[in-house]
């Protein structure tokens, strides 16, 4: 015989009040079954677990328009166990982060130890894999190629591991403050407008793209890298590469040009235990500068 509960049994087996639950159902979060004889509202098991969902997001301080979108694929109980199922996965990551932030703050000075006490604050306010979701989805929209907007997503995407170094939790506690400076996420979506809009103009086809992708992120190689990348461009633009091209290229670059940028990827490279590498970016400044100076473009390789 199916069980139902009335309003106060169902906050006994919550933990939440009846205001609460009552608050919840008015809402349309939740939804009654029937009503009794007497009038009073009756739940079953399946409305007892969005409940205990809608209470452990909730925690999370997920908005109520964004639980109701979740719970609106909520059709049956599986499905609610996948989403609690999800959340507890979140819940223990959360709680590992924590672990490993204070652990890291022992033998530390107050002040920092008052930086990282600020950050769990906020942790307990958000879901840190959502605010880096959130910065790529930011810097990446005006990408109009999914597959290069994904590569940028892989190779920029952190995970703290589950036994961090104290390294890597400094690291990781910086990049949390890199994402909360608005001055920084002004300045990447700003220069992400610049460049892809440029490519977007002169209609640079996908191929054209993911060439200059690769040859982007093998500039901090060499001179030799550095020029190939340079010559590219010119060819995607649709310019001869020469002196002119390379001081118009040379004013975009430093007009774009971001040092919190190369320090992001420092501090990815530090949190995902990968080679630290230069950028290449400033090497190809200056040797843009130097080679419109002495008016010495050199020459293509064979």
């Amino acid at each position: 015989m199916k069980k139902y509960y009335r309003i106060g049994e169902l906050a006994e087996q919550s933990g939440a009040s009846v205001k609460t639950i009552r608050f919840y159902a008015d809402k349309g979060l939740l939804g009654q079954v029937q009503r009794s004889d007497t009038g009073q509202r009756l739940f079953d098991a399946f409305e007892l677990e969005r409940l205990r969902l809608i209470l452990a997001l909730r925690e999370f301080d997920v908005a109520l328009e964004k639980i109701q979108a979740l719970l609106s694929g909520a059709t049956d109980l599986n499905r609610i166990i996948e989403l609690q199922l999800k959340l507890l996965g979140l819940q223990i990551k959360t709680l590992q982060r924590k672990q490993a932030l204070l652990s890291a703050t022992l033998g530390e000075s107050d002040e920092l130890r008052l930086e990282y006490l600020q950050l769990l604050a906020a942790m307990e306010k958000s879901d840190q894999d959502e605010i880096f979701t959130q910065f790529w989805d930011d810097a990446l929209q005006y990408v109009s190629d999914a597959t290069t907007a994904d590569r940028f997503r892989q190779f920029g995407t952190v995970v703290l591991p589950e036994n961090p170094s104290k390294q890597q939790v400094k690291a990781w506690v910086e990049l949390n403050q890199l994402l909360r400076d608005e001055k920084f996420l002004y300045h990447v979506k700003k220069n992400s407008q610049w460049f892809w809009h440029l490519l977007d103009q002169q209609q640079v086809d996908v191929a054209a793209r993911n060439e200059l992708f690769n040859q982007l992120r093998n500039i901090s190689h060499g001179k030799q890298e550095r020029q190939q990348f340079v010559r590219t461009f010119a060819k995607a633009m649709g310019r001869v590469d020469g002196i002119e091209f390379r001081h118009w290229l040379l004013q975009m670059f430093s007009g774009h040009q971001n040092p919190q940028a190369q320090r992001y990827w420092d501090l990815v490279a530090l949190v995902n235990k990968q080679q630290k590498q230069n950028s290449g970016f400033d090497e190809l400044l200056c040797e843009l500068k130097n080679e419109i100076e002495q008016k010495n473009v050199i020459p293509e390789l064979n």
